[in-house]
């Protein structure tokens, strides 16, 4: 499962899997360059335990119910299965969620991009993906994929289901 794909992994993903699947939210309001289906990741239509990976690069910093999507995702996820939750993270001392901030243009004042919610700080972000039942690991591996393209400031937070 793919979620909010990006077209290079998506077209990597499908060549190595026959069960690859990508959604999104938001079909209406972007570009994709195979089908997608419409997933609200706050609440699916997967089974209990269907999926061995989950990919979710920057979307539960859009969801003002965070907590309710990484539980919805640790219940599609296989026992064993691990999930790739990427998001904006702040190296300050807390995350960064402003309450009263509702417009696309108020979010991008305060957070740099229009459909934030929030930008965690690393060590919160790890507490909440526990909380929610997920084994951490946080790996940097930017400068052994230095060709890549990846963002040496920004680590990869695997999480497994126990």
């Amino acid at each position: 499962m793919h979620i909010a794909p990006e077209s290079n992994l998506q077209i990597w993903l499908q060549s190595i899997s026959d069960k690859y699947i990508a959604g999104d939210a938001f079909l209406q309001n972007q570009k994709f360059i195979d089908k997608v289906q419409f997933v609200d990741i706050r609440q699916t239509e997967f089974c209990n335990n269907q999926f061995d990976y989950i990919i979710c690069n920057h979307v539960i910093c859009d969801i003002k119910e965070d907590k309710t999507a990484l539980m919805e995702i640790l219940r599609i996820l296989k026992t064993g299965g691990k999930a790739i939750l990427q998001v904006p993270i702040t190296k300050i001392s807390k995350t960064v969620e402003y309450p009263n901030v509702y417009t696309k243009e108020e979010r991008e004042v305060v957070y740099g991009y229009g459909y934030h919610e929030r930008i965690y700080n690393d060590k919160e972000y790890v507490k909440l993906l526990t909380s929610v039942g997920f084994v951490v690991d946080v790996y940097n591996i930017s400068a052994r994929y230095n060709k890549n393209g990846l963002n040496p400031l920004e680590d990869l937070y695997i999480c497994k289901k126990k």
